[in-house]
């Protein structure tokens, strides 16, 4: 580091391991964002897409999860869309947020990527959908629960 900072070790990004692997992909499959998801795990994007690129079976895995955060980033685009609609002249005259404005950039970024692995074939009941998302909110509030025990 040529500007005389050393680097600490709390500074380095995480070794990838089995369980940063999983817990990427559970946050990628939460959010569609593949650096929320890196920085959660405690390592970075830059490695992330390093090991798609690297592993075919990561990258297998990293398609499936992208392809289910885009999911569910359609399905909060449309119950923020219903809750203004219902929600009087206000609510549907408030400006985009910031939240809503990352949530569109996401899904023009990952729509040919999602689209290439055939996930809207697969799925032609919305309560498919619903039941795989809500296993996995389960899923995480379970973890959540045991790590605050």
């Amino acid at each position: 580091m040529g500007d005389g900072a050393t680097e600490t070790k709390a500074d380095k990004p995480a070794t990838w391991s089995a369980t940063i692997e999983k817990r990427f992909l559970e946050e990628l499959a939460g959010s569609a964002n593949v650096t929320q998801s890196a920085i959660a795990v405690g390592t970075t994007d830059k490695r992330a897409w390093q090991r798609r690129q690297a592993d075919a079976k990561f990258r297998a895995a990293f398609l499936r999860a992208l392809a289910e955060g885009y999911l569910r980033l359609e399905l909060r685009m449309l119950q923020r869309a219903l809750a203004r609609a219902a929600g009087g002249e206000a609510e549907r005259d408030a400006p985009t947020s910031h939240e809503e404005r990352t949530w569109l950039q996401l899904l023009r970024q990952h729509r040919a990527a999602v689209q290439a692995t055939g996930i809207f074939e697969e799925i032609d009941d919305l309560g498919v959908v619903t039941d795989r998302i809500d296993e996995k909110l389960s899923e995480m509030k379970r973890r959540l629960e045991s790590i605050a025990e």
